[in-house]
């Protein structure tokens, strides 16, 4: 892997992967102005060793859960290594990164009910050994998701062109999920793009009502789609956490006009000592600067706001990083 390039080709092809995970080679080829042979040689290429990995991620509205957390803490020096990997064992968390100073944790997690959330808060996470000074952040409303990320390596018309087969919109509310439908969201997170033939054997019925009950998933938002890839290889080498304090009259704006900016992988607005988080990748420290000063500075409603580089990723999506 560490001598892996990836040229222009390939880094557009992940993000159009990124934003449409499912598309068929045949579309990709389209967009991308290349040949079908040419996707699935680039694809296998980054997929059979695992660099690239393809998920489906259950929407916590409808996988049993109703609070999205994320959570930034402490950790006592020489036990980093243990609580990194406890953290992102977990079922329940998305992603675990560790933070600038080698002492900074933040993960995101999904608590359940009020009374599962409550035992979370009050119970699991003081139980968790060598934590301290905890900050937990309640997740009010995403502006912008990892899911439909691209960086920049694809043109407007590409992006637009790709998104166009995706659903678009605020998911609904979640419901009970069925187990068949349980199971098929089991599959997707250990491969995004299985074939209706193996989602339809997972749940002993045929091709065709395999397809049906996905596309229904789909539809409903209960899944989304995630390329997973190291983002150096993508070109970014500077990434960190944004966490902003923001008038609350112009939230909604900031938050909104952070989401256009090809820097910002993720933001959202939440409860806690701040009430904008955002996740931001850049090439370099240079345009790291710029796009602080430039786009961040430009915004005259944030009071604050604190940086803070992200100087290992242990899981994202779902998947546990090499």
């Amino acid at each position: 892997m560490d001598r892996l390039r990836l040229d222009d080709l390939d880094r557009a092809l992940v993000s159009a992967l990124q934003v449409d995970a499912r598309v068929t080679w045949g579309k990709l080829a389209d967009v991308l102005g290349t040949s079908e042979r040419t996707i699935a040689r680039r694809v296998h290429r980054l997929t059979a060793p695992g660099i690239l990995r393809i998920v489906g991620v259950a929407s916590p509205y409808f996988a049993g859960y109703a609070t999205p957390l994320i959570v930034r803490a402490r950790c006592a020096a020489g036990a980093v290594p243990s609580v990194l990997g406890n953290l992102a064992r977990r079922t329940d968390t998305l992603w675990v990164d560790l933070l600038v100073g080698g002492l900074d944790i933040c993960f995101v997690t999904f608590a359940g009910s009020r009374e599962s959330r409550n035992a979370f808060l009050f119970k699991e996470l003081p139980g968790i050994d060598h934590l301290t000074d905890v900050s937990v952040y309640t997740m009010l409303h995403n502006f912008s998701d990892a899911e439909i990320w691209h960086g920049g390596h694809l043109t407007a018309e590409q992006y637009a062109a790709l998104r166009a087969g995706v659903p678009q919109g605020e998911p609904p509310h979640g419901r009970d999920l069925s187990a068949d439908e349980r199971t098929l969201l089991s599959v997707l997170a250990r491969d995004g793009r299985a074939g209706y033939g193996e989602l339809g054997s997972a749940i002993h019925t045929s091709e065709s009502t395999a397809r049906r009950r996905f596309l229904g998933l789909v539809e409903e938002r209960a899944v989304g789609f995630h390329a997973e890839i190291e983002l150096s290889l993508l070109g970014f080498h500077a990434e960190v956490m944004l966490w902003i304090s923001v008038r609350p009259a112009a939230l909604d704006r900031v938050g909104r006009a952070l989401a256009t900016q090809p820097n910002v992988r993720f933001a959202a607005a939440t409860t806690g000592p701040v009430n904008l988080v955002a996740s931001v990748c850049a090439r370099d420290l240079p345009e790291l600067y710029d796009f602080l000063v430039g786009v961040v500075g430009a915004l005259a409603e944030v009071d604050r706001i604190e940086t803070t580089p992200i100087v290992r990723t242990v899981k994202r999506s779902g998947v546990l990083r090499r």
